[in-house]
């Protein structure tokens, strides 16, 4: 059971034995992947012909949008035809299926030098890379150019998981937070930031050896346990910030200096269903069936989550594809709660939500079609946290509806007075 406090969650925290275990590493050689023709929802015709041979960096698809980004396959193998794919967060996709196979290519490239790399080679090495920031699902290379005109002057590696399940930000620091660190310095290299440092929500033990391994004790910055972990538009330093994942800042490193491309993510593999919690190293275009065969299910699960308990978002079966964004995989038992309980009143969204808001007040004027009124109540503040959700004694989903509130306030409220006027 959460523990209410003054603004936002704690949660309990269900991240052993996950994160006690080192990070399995799913081959790609032997698997079948699919890869998105286009992440953006933009028209694209696939390049390849049956059977053709496939290699890391070929281009794989054209938009029929100018200034798409171009997409380039990561893997080595063989196209296998096209299949459509539905997913959480990227809705409808078309898919080049590729059966993998080793690649002929032992050799590592040379590694470019890291002190003589300028903003701009940074900013190409994203952008021929294709990382995508797990946090929010944007190109990296265009999240950097944006900050970079409007002036940034602090980049921050937010790995600050404080959902109650995922842990596979902590995994990739344990293993390459050197990498990690050296990609937020790429980051602020390209954006002309003056300084740069690693979020993180972690017990003493664990965080002071990340600082001596970088040799930088204030580069590890320790968030508040509470969820949600930090409201960065509100920073105590009155700075500018680029918040960006850990995992696409070791991307940038590794794309920068070794010219790789962004292939791959740890996902946490988790829930009451799964037998062995794990966090996985997986490519792109893996289905989620291959890791949960990793982990093992000890019971049929119920519903199968893309990312944490809080935010996570359904999906429709174990054939959901790992794609950037994806960091967290969960395989519950558990009933939904019943979402049309009636309010009794308590306040408990309004104690818990960290941007001050009415839950409860919002979703009554919705429901009253009193839209006018929205506006006062500021739905548009919304970040979509779950924390009025999680509280709520009457399990209505009342996070859905607030950021429905939101939509309502601009698109719905508009036809309504249309429609009233005819």
């Amino acid at each position: 059971m959460a523990l209410l406090t003054r603004k936002g969650l704690v949660l309990p925290s269900r991240i052993e034995p996950a994160v006690s275990q080192p990070v399995v590493i799913l081959p790609a050689d032997t698997l079948r992947v699919y890869l998105p023709l286009s992440y953006t929802g933009s028209r694209a015709r696939c390049l390849l012909s049956t059977n053709e041979v496939v290699y890391p960096g070929k281009q794989i698809a054209e938009s029929a949008d100018d200034g798409q980004p171009v997409m380039r396959a990561h893997v080595f193998g063989v196209f296998a035809g096209l299949r459509d794919a539905s997913h959480p967060l990227y809705g409808q996709l078309e898919c080049a299926a590729i059966d993998c196979m080793p690649s002929p290519v032992s050799e590592s490239p040379a590694a470019k030098n890291f002190d003589k790399l300028r903003p701009a080679d940074v900013l190409e090495a994203a952008e021929a890379a294709g990382i995508i920031d797990e946090l929010d699902g944007h190109y990296l290379y265009r999240k950097l150019e944006e900050y970079r005109e409007n002036y940034c002057d602090l980049v921050i590696a937010d790995g600050a998981e404080n959902q109650g399940y995922a842990s596979s930000a902590w995994a990739v620091m344990n293993e390459s937070v050197e990498q990690i660190w050296m990609g937020v310095q790429l980051a602020a290299l390209a954006l002309r930031a003056t300084a740069g440092q690693i979020n993180v929500r972690l017990k003493r033990n664990r965080r002071r050896p990340l600082a001596r391994r970088i040799n930088n004790e204030k580069a590890i910055f320790q968030v508040r346990r509470r969820y949600p972990a930090v409201k960065l538009e509100k920073n105590p330093w009155g700075r500018r910030i680029c918040r960006i994942g850990v995992q696409a800042c070791l991307a940038l490193y590794r794309a920068a200096v070794y010219g790789e491309m962004h292939g791959s993510c740890v996902v946490t593999v988790s829930g009451d269903a799964v037998k062995s919690p794990r966090n996985i190293r997986a490519p792109f275009g893996t289905t989620a069936e291959k890791l949960l065969e990793i982990c093992g299910l000890k019971a049929d699960p119920v519903r199968l989550l893309s990312g944490d308990v809080m935010t996570g978002r359904a999906a429709e079966s174990d054939r959901m594809l790992i794609l950037p964004g994806v960091t967290c995989l969960l395989a519950l038992t558990e009933e939904a709660v019943p979402a049309h309980g009636v309010c009794c009143g308590c306040g408990r969204c309004v104690g818990v939500c960290h941007a001050g808001l009415l839950p409860f007040e919002i979703v009554r004027r919705v429901e009253n079609m009193q839209y006018e009124q929205l506006a006062s109540l500021r739905p548009d503040t919304c970040d979509g946290c779950g924390c009025c959700s999680h509280v709520c004694p009457a399990g209505r989903e009342l996070s859905d509806q607030v950021s429905s509130a939101r939509d309502t306030n601009s698109r719905i409220y508009s036809s309504w007075e249309e429609e009233d006027e005819i």
